[in-house]
């Protein structure tokens, strides 16, 4: 069951992601062709402020999702309307919150921003301040589907609304050139995907109506509000280092430069999104899975997950090194490439990124967050402090070496000590090791590839896009040689090749049980 919820969830997020980046790139193709740079800045730069100002959720809504795991699982309705009660009045404050210290900005913004000259600045934040709090009034509701392994209703939903607000943005990019009804269009899909998940939700539970005042326990909220506590500050760390990158630069550099990081950014953005749908897919099934209390079982399938992931992300940053700035030189143009260390330092900090996202996904599912609570205080610290004294030299380098380097001395070591401290629990010295190990070999066969294809790189560059697609094949056909050379007798890789095939068979059958019933019609 927790396999093909998983499995379903996946699907339907990788269909329509898939649909919506290629929407989005063209999208980004035509912003580029009809606004300047500047506009490409602002974008980014007031995606990250708000941001910031949703610091104000501190977590809630991962700390109630993980609240709603054990009552889902045992099907005890009235619990589970008294967690949404809370969730509702939480979230309700936390809008009223972000709005508030939106409007609270307006004053300084203009300080924000350096070499802008874009008419109307004000009333363009307001536009991205509204979207962001509107968001904060419905979607609460979304968490009795995770909470019942039906993320995918949410995936499809976001991506069905998703990819008519980016074709209206294009038409209207196109033929009117109106910035302001391009965000316009934004703020209308945002909520439209609420309202309707929101009803979604009320007809397949409509249980929630039937108690819309009772709340939990005075225990079970003290639980709750220490999970929030110990969250917030992962929170408040995951946002500074991630999202402060736009605004150091746009003090220190410029709109123009937050224009052209603007551009990798997208990329990157739309890869994380592609790979969240990967870990986040089993996000319900880790919940459900550590509700049972198995911790050998827990530590199984983490470990399959996690080699799982790092296979992944080692091809994405296997391709990207090779891959990325002939990309952004042929669709974009010279004027908006970047030195190749400085791409470099970028795909690092995309894949240490990467790498985490398992643990961390088992930290949610087991609540753990509590034992880590101090580290993304210094990981922020470490972050602002490196990143502000380098942007002056060196710009975007200096920017992501400091995450980079932040991420290095607090996340590396501290998210997996917590996760077989107190996760796994038996033999956890030996495991934690092992997991370093395991990382260094992966890393490895990284560098080696990575090393030829940028010795490629300089002495074959990239004329056209049929030459960038035929590199692509290389830089698959070369990852996927050092991979079963290297890693085709780990106990995890048969794991999940088994699976694989297990899940292959009940598909095909799947597939002739429609093909008899339409037969018998």
């Amino acid at each position: 069951m927790r396999t093909r919820a998983s499995l379903c969830t996946l699907a339907v997020s990788f269909a329509g992601q898939t649909v919506n980046l290629i929407l989005l790139f063209v999208s980004r193709r035509l912003f580029v062709q009809y606004f300047t740079q500047e506009y490409l800045g602002v974008n980014g730069l007031f995606s990250n402020i708000l941001t910031v100002l949703s610091l104000a959720e501190l977590g809630i809504g991962t700390a109630m999702i993980y609240g709603l795991y054990q009552p889902a699982a045992a099907g005890d309705e009235a619990a589970i309307c008294r967690l949404m009660n809370l969730y509702r009045i939480l979230y309700r404050i936390v809008g009223c919150a972000v709005l508030a210290l939106g409007v609270s900005l307006l004053p300084v913004l203009p300080h924000l921003v350096q070499g802008g000259g874009i008419p109307r600045l004000r009333l363009i934040y307001c536009m991205y301040l509204s979207d962001t709090v509107m968001g904060y009034f419905l979607s609460y509701k979304q968490a009795v589907l995770s909470a019942h392994q039906e993320a995918w209703r949410i995936n499809a939903v976001t991506q069905a609304v998703r990819s008519v607000q980016i074709l209206l943005q294009m038409a209207v990019i196109v033929c009117l050139q109106d910035f302001y009804l391009y965000l316009a269009i934004q703020m209308c899909s945002q909520l439209t995907a609420n309202l309707i998940l929101s009803g979604i939700v009320e007809r397949r539970y409509p249980y929630l109506r039937n108690d819309r005042k009772g709340l939990p326990s005075r225990e079970i909220c003290k639980d709750l509000f220490r999970q929030v506590g110990a969250l917030s500050m992962h929170r408040l760390g995951g946002v500074l280092v991630s999202h402060t990158d736009n605004l150091i630069l746009s003090m220190f550099q410029g709109l123009a430069m937050v224009g052209v990081y603007s551009n990798y950014q997208m990329v990157l953005n739309s890869l994380r999104m592609m790979m969240s749908y990967v870990y986040n897919s089993f996000s319900p099934s880790i919940g459900n899975l550590a509700a049972a209390g198995n911790r050998e079982k827990v530590y199984e399938i983490y470990s399959v997950l996690n080699f799982l992931l790092a296979l992944l992300y080692g091809w994405l940053a296997v391709c990207l090194l090779a891959l990325f700035n002939p990309f952004i030189r042929l669709y974009f143009g010279e004027h908006y490439t970047l030195p190749l260390p400085t791409m470099l330092l970028i795909v690092l900090d995309f894949y240490l990124h990467g790498m985490r996202q398992m643990t961390l996904r088992f930290q949610d599912g087991m609540g753990l967050y509590w034992y880590s609570r101090y580290k993304p205080l210094l990981e922020t610290l470490l972050n602002l402090v490196i990143s502000v004294a380098l942007v002056g030299d060196f710009g975007i380098a200096g920017v992501v070496a400091g995450t980079i380097m932040s991420t290095l001395l607090t996340n590396f070591w501290i998210e997996p000590l917590v996760f077989f401290r107190y996760g796994v629990i038996n033999d956890w010295k030996r495991r934690y090791i092992q997991y370093y190990g395991h990382y260094g070999i992966q890393a490895t066969v990284l560098a080696v590839d990575g090393a030829i294809l940028l010795m490629l790189q300089i002495r074959l560059p990239v004329q056209d896009m049929a030459g960038w697609i035929l590199r692509g094949f290389f830089c698959t056909a070369l990852y996927v040689l050092s991979v079963l050379l290297v890693f085709h007798r780990r106990w995890e890789w048969q794991y999940i090749w088994k699976k694989g095939l297990e899940q292959g068979r009940m598909f095909k059958k799947y597939l002739e049980e429609i093909r008899r019933n339409a037969e018998k019609k």
